[in-house]
């Protein structure tokens, strides 16, 4: 109940986010068990290695909506959301705000093997999925459009 209480004590565009987040988390996660990801990778966006937009530090705080919303969300929810939704989520909100942002997919060593991971960046700001820097190599970008 005291997830409930706090989440009414937010403010009304937190409330908003994090219900939009709900929405695209699942989304995500039913595209991921029910399409190909080589039709998913088709409309991430441009394929490339950097980013082609500049910076817009003007959209700072709706950077950390959107991060916040993603985390909030994925924590709550029934079942697991790993990176992956994660990152189709958050892409999928900031292109709604008009934010350019780069899906990355990276690999990189852990004890137990390789672990696969990704994140999605707008200029050098995480907005989800951050990590120590030099622990992943990335394999792929996705600019969006």
């Amino acid at each position: 109940m005291g997830a409930l209480r706090r989440y009414f004590h937010k403010p009304a565009a937190t409330r908003w986010a994090i219900l939009e987040a709900m929405g695209w988390l699942g989304l995500a996660r039913l595209v991921l068990a029910v399409v190909p990801f080589r039709t998913i990778a088709a409309r991430l966006g441009r394929l490339g290695a950097e980013p082609a937009y500049p910076a817009q530090p003007e959209k700072g705080e709706e950077l950390r909506l959107v991060s916040s919303a993603i985390r909030t969300a994925a924590r709550h929810l029934p079942g697991t959301y790993q990176c992956l939704p994660q990152a189709l989520a958050a892409q999928r909100m900031l292109h709604r705000r008009r934010i350019a942002s780069t899906l990355c997919f990276g690999v990189g060593r852990q004890e137990e093997g390789l672990a696969f991971h990704a994140w999605v960046k707008h200029a050098q700001t995480f907005v989800t999925g951050a990590f120590a820097p030099g622990s992943y190599q990335v394999l792929a970008t996705f600019v969006s459009r």
